[in-house]
């Protein structure tokens, strides 16, 4: 667990410059190659010794600290801004019918 621990605390200081260097596709497809790598390091020498699981765990930590944050990024950015309350407060003002013809507006529920 202490490798998971370290490399989760101290990766934040990589992964910002990493994703601003190489662009938040390829740091996915980076992180996807670290945790298949650590998962492959741990079937094939994990029984030899603690030095290699703790060197599964940490490259399957890292993969998964960068997975993390490019995958929340990619899903907030492919939802409608006004329709997100990520970016703010929707801004949605319902049309009802009035009592004569046409329409009234509703008063606005924020303050803007």
């Amino acid at each position: 667990m202490l490798p998971q621990v370290v490399v989760l605390i101290a990766g934040g200081a990589f992964i910002g410059p990493l994703v601003t260097r190489v662009g938040l596709d390829k740091a996915a497809w980076l992180s996807a190659g670290a945790v298949v790598c650590g998962l492959a390091v741990y079937g094939l020498l994990g029984r030899f010794g603690y030095v290699w699981v703790a060197l599964a765990l940490v490259l399957v930590v890292a993969g998964m600290r960068v997975a993390g944050g490019s995958g929340s990024r990619a899903g907030a950015r492919g939802v409608p801004s006004p329709r997100c309350t990520l970016y703010g407060r929707p801004r949605v003002h319902p049309v009802v019918p009035g009592p004569g013809p046409g329409t009234k507006t509703l008063p606005k529920p924020f303050d803007d």
